[in-house]
């Protein structure tokens, strides 16, 4: 299913405002275990809860990329999907998974930038 999303994100065709070097970029994130991030090495970038890397530090396996953007584009058998913001945001709003989890990630980004926040809030007034 990641290689399919690559390929997806490899033959979306955008509008010209819309390019930037980081069309390609992909994020993975909410990672369980070692093992998923093991899934995506190749990935552009990864959000990794500390523990997730401790134990990625103290391992010394060899690891093997999984994720080539260029393989994954050869694979892609479909027509490029041309995609603007209106047929994106009605695409999303099709998908009631999509919709609920894109809200739920964000609503726990938010609860941890507050609490985080806090943490250091309470650090600099101990230190005052």
């Amino acid at each position: 299913m990641t290689i399919t999303l690559l390929s997806w994100v490899s033959n979306v065709s955008l509008p010209s405002s819309l390019l930037a070097d980081s069309i390609r970029r992909v994020t993975g994130a909410s990672f369980r275990n070692v093992g998923e991030i093991l899934a995506l090495a190749g990935c552009d970038r990864l959000t990794i809860a500390p523990s997730l890397l401790d134990e990625l530090k103290k391992s010394h396996d060899h690891v093997e990329r999984k994720l080539i953007p260029e393989e994954a584009a050869k694979e892609y058998s479909g027509d490029k999907i041309p995609v603007d913001e209106a047929s994106f945001r009605f695409a999303l709003n099709e998908d009631a998974m999509a919709t609920e989890k894109l809200s739920e990630g964000i609503r726990s980004f938010v609860a941890d930038i507050i609490k985080l926040e806090n943490i250091l809030k309470a650090k600099i007034a101990a230190h005052h």
